[in-house]
């Protein structure tokens, strides 16, 4: 399906339902401005279109932000554009300024999407599981709600729903890769090390240009005290990064001299003073929650 200036993120799409089947009939035209042409308004979305694809959120954010000035007298074009600069800025961790340009669009299965992810960041919503369940009945392969949902069943310590969730998820065609990569992160948090590592195997095997996808495998390697095999052939920064990012999880699980360990590697191979890791090696006296 295509609708007019509209951007999928993480793989996501619509399922095939009536919402969908009415957006089909209208065909948006921008009314044009003296500040930019018809082309030049199309260079910028499909400029912003390949940075959500990049996952470059900022890069995204301002293209159709320019594309947004340059057309608001058009509500048509409001509509599509409300969607992706909100996908942008979802992007960007920016929920509560993402929620306005959602819930200003007429509801779709891409908006409703959008607004119940900024309820679940924002802690605005009087049943979660009900909405992401209800926004998933529409947008079968969003990847982003079937995380939302999984790390809503993890937080709540329902790990074997969480899982079943990512299994879910996979059969409905989200992005492979980073579902299998959120399942190797329930399975991690569950402390089931070995499993976790097989799906950031599979994860990096996948896409193995993501650097999220091996740091994960590496920072597994680092729990399970393969400290050189965490840390092999990448740089002393990066390893750096390993090693606290490790802690931080061995630090949440309450195993504090598995955390301690980590944070003293990362000190001791970073090419510079890394504050974060002395941060939350001191923290570990005092009990505070690693950041």
């Amino acid at each position: 399906m295509r609708a007019a200036l509209s951007v999928i993120i993480l793989g996501a799409g619509l399922a095939c339902n009536p919402l969908c089947a009415a957006q089909d009939s209208v065909i948006v035209r921008p009314v044009l401005t003296q500040g930019l042409t018809e082309a030049q308004i199309d260079v910028l979305m499909k400029t912003g279109n390949s940075a959500m694809t990049a996952r470059n959120y900022a890069a995204a954010y301002d293209a159709y932000y320019r594309v947004y000035i340059e057309t608001k007298s058009e509500p048509p074009v409001n509509i599509d554009l409300n969607i992706s600069l909100g996908n942008a800025l979802l992007g960007l961790g920016h929920y509560a300024r993402a929620r306005p340009y959602f819930q200003s669009a007429p509801r779709s299965p891409q908006s409703f999407a959008g607004e119940i992810l900024c309820r679940a960041a924002l802690n605005a919503s009087d049943d979660i599981e009900v909405d992401l369940n209800a926004a998933l009945e529409i947008n079968l392969t969003d990847t982003r709600l079937w995380i939302a949902l999984g790390q809503f069943y993890d937080g709540a310590g329902r790990s074997l729903e969480a899982q079943s969730t990512y299994v879910q998820a996979l059969k409905a065609g989200a992005n492979h890769a980073v579902i299998v990569n959120s399942l190797g992160m329930s399975l991690l948090s569950a402390g089931r090390f070995d499993a976790a590592l097989e799906k950031f195997k599979q994860a990096n095997a996948i896409a193995p240009d993501a650097d999220l996808f091996d740091n994960n495998r590496r920072l597994t390697l680092a729990l399970m005290g393969d400290y050189d095999g965490a840390v092999s052939e990448i740089s002393e920064a990066r390893a750096a990064h390993i090693y606290t990012d490790a802690g931080i999880i061995a630090a949440r699980a309450g195993h504090n001299n598995t955390a301690r360990a980590l944070y003293s590697r990362a000190l001791t191979v970073s090419p510079i003073w890394f504050p974060k890791a002395q941060e939350n090696l001191d923290a570990l006296s005092t009990g505070a929650r690693p950041s």
